[in-house]
């Protein structure tokens, strides 16, 4: 289902032809430097398979942020635990600064709370990734716990 934001920026479910843009912004080195699970480039076959098995899945739901038919950014909310949402959001890194985040993120929240109602949304966040920890701060996130890697930032409905 395609979701109009606003400023005619919509929001659409991944398509098995989004699998080579996933593929190179999942690569590009902000995203790499933002990740928890590694910090090495991503491999073709480990990302396909992973991105087969999202597309598959009802636990998962990736959209793709377009205007124009040009691809903005990306927001995935994944069931993590028992009653967690799980997110990543990525925005193209010649579109930040310009809202497109807040908007995306709010909309994809809204698509999950019909998808799984009751469930509360969580961002893993680097302790360097300062510029994240703002952004989720913003959307309404609070501080849950911590590791040694890494925060939990929580929004609870």
């Amino acid at each position: 289902m395609f979701v109009n934001c606003s400023n005619k920026i919509s929001l659409r479910p991944a398509m098995e032809s989004d699998l080579e843009l996933l593929f190179l912004w999942v690569n590009t080195s902000d995203s790499l430097d933002a990740k928890i699970l590694t910090s090495r480039s991503i491999p073709w076959n480990d990302h396909v398979e992973w991105f087969e098995s999202c597309l598959a899945s009802t636990k998962c739901m990736i959209w793709i942020a377009e205007k124009d038919d040009f691809a903005l950014g990306q927001v995935r909310i994944e069931l993590h635990q028992e009653r967690d949402l799980l997110i990543d959001i990525y925005i193209d890194i010649s579109m930040r600064t310009q809202g497109i985040g807040s908007l995306i993120l709010e909309k994809a929240e809204e698509e999950s709370k019909s998808r799984w109602p009751g469930y509360s949304f969580v961002a893993k966040i680097k302790h360097n990734n300062i510029a994240s920890l703002r952004f989720f701060q913003k959307q309404g996130y609070k501080f849950d716990s911590e590791t040694a890697d890494y925060m939990v930032l929580a929004k609870r409905l």
